[in-house]
């Protein structure tokens, strides 16, 4: 079973809003979380790996991510509001660019929580 989510940029977190793209596998903190925080920590970055579109599973650099292709799937981001509402979606990642920290939105505990305290929680930094 895969573990759905995903992965954007929002202006201000306070706002809800951020512009995504969709991730099919591994969307664990511990999994993709993991690979955001080490490999995707500036904006130029996070917008290239976005440039994708639509993703099977995010790697470690945009290159070797398993992006659908366009006939599989639309490949351009799309913008969405926070909470989500019935959805197998089950996280949400979104990089603030206001303070350059990522977030991760859980859907099943409807809690939004800075991505690096989950990761030390995890004890995977």
């Amino acid at each position: 079973m895969s573990t759905r989510c995903l992965i954007g940029i929002t202006e201000n977190i306070e706002s809800n809003k951020m512009t995504c793209v969709y991730c099919q596998h591994d969307g664990y903190p511990d999994g993709v979380g993991v690979d955001l925080h080490r490999h995707y920590d500036t904006e130029e970055k996070i917008r290239k790996m976005m440039e994708g579109g639509d993703m099977s599973a995010l790697r470690s650099t945009p290159e070797k991510c398993d992006y659908y292709n366009e006939e599989d799937s639309a490949a351009s981001p799309c913008m969405i509001k926070l909470p989500l509402g019935k959805t197998d979606i089950e996280y949400c990642y979104a990089f603030d660019l206001s303070t350059s920290i990522w977030w991760v939105w859980t859907v099943y505990k409807q809690s939004l929580e800075k991505l690096s305290d989950v990761l030390k929680e995890l004890k995977v930094l």
